[in-house]
This record gives C-alpha cells, sequence and structure tokens, in this order.
C-alpha cells in the first residue's frame, strides 16, 4: 500500500477552506484548553459528537483559530494546540497518529513533526496543530534512531525529528 492509498484510507475528509471566504462575526466563548478540551462560555462541552463537529470546521489564520463556515467565521481561545496525539501505531512502514478525537494521520510530508521547546507537534490541517502526548513522545524516544545528532523515527522511508 502506498501513502496515497493509506492517506486515503484513514483520513476524514476536510472543510474546503480555500473556497470558504466569509466574514468574520467576531469572537464566540469557546476555548480549547491544553488537554484538548472544548469550553463554551466556561463549562466543558461533553458532547462528543459536538465537538468532532466545531473541530471539521477549525481553522488557523494569521496566528488565530477560528471555526469557519462558508458564511462565517468565529474567532476561539486555544491554550497550546487544539488536538493532543494520545496513541499510535504502524500500518505497512508508516506511523499512524491518533489524536483526541479518534482522528488518524499518516506521519508523512502531508503530516510532518514540528519541535517547539522540547515539545513535539504534528501538522494537521490549515495551520492546525496536535501536541503529541508525553506518552506517545516517550514511545518515539524507544523506538528512535540517531541520525545527524539528533533522534528520528521513520515512517514511509523518510525519517522526522523528535529531538
Amino acid at each position: 500500500m502506498n501513502l496515497a492509498e493509506l492517506t486515503q484510507q484513514i483520513e476524514t475528509s476536510i472543510a474546503p477552506f480555500e473556497t470558504w471566504q466569509p466574514e468574520s462575526c467576531g469572537d464566540i466563548d469557546i476555548t480549547i484548553k491544553r488537554n484538548g478540551d472544548w469550553y463554551f462560555q466556561a463549562s466543558k462541552i461533553n458532547r462528543i459528537n459536538l465537538v468532532k463537529l466545531f473541530a471539521k470546521v477549525l481553522t488557523k489564520e494569521q496566528g488565530h483559530y477560528y471555526l469557519k463556515t462558508p458564511v462565517e467565521k468565529m474567532r476561539i481561545q486555544v491554550e497550546d494546540a487544539p488536538f493532543l496525539i494520545t496513541h499510535w501505531y504502524q500500518k505497512d512502514g508508516f506511523i499512524v497518529c491518533c489524536d483526541n478525537l479518534a482522528r488518524e494521520y499518516v506521519l508523512s510530508e502531508n503530516h510532518t513533526l514540528e519541535i517547539n521547546g522540547d515539545v513535539p507537534y504534528l501538522h494537521l490541517h490549515h495551520g492546525v496543530m496536535a501536541k503529541v502526548s508525553r506518552n506517545v513522545f516517550y514511545q518515539w524516544a524507544e523506538i528512535s534512531e540517531q541520525k545527524k545528532g539528533r533522534f528520528a523515527i521513520c515512517s514511509g522511508g523518510q525519517d522526522f525529528f523528535i529531538g
């Protein structure tokens, strides 16, 4: 199985943000905490399907996070990254990262790692990233190899540095 087939098989559709050009409607009192919990007016949103719906229209533009639809765009607050990579597995030589909403992303040129401080983040889409949980980071550290004086993991034949 190649990268394109694997990606198409496991990743869900992403909103066509490029074609949507709504006016900003201001701020909405939604905050995503650093642990991945979503809050509306200081009350936790417990309905996971509602969180998943909001997540489908989440984008980051000019350093701010927005819930964006074809007709409106509202800014929200995010304490760190809006999502967490909570576990992972290997399939056909690729590393598949799973987030706190049970979505999967293939570690590849489409979804790369970025190190901020000592913490790895996975690029998802449209400027949105997921923080790699400490547990996943430690598991990756166990399978990593030292390359160019840094530690890297391999997915699909490509090296990704974790520190």
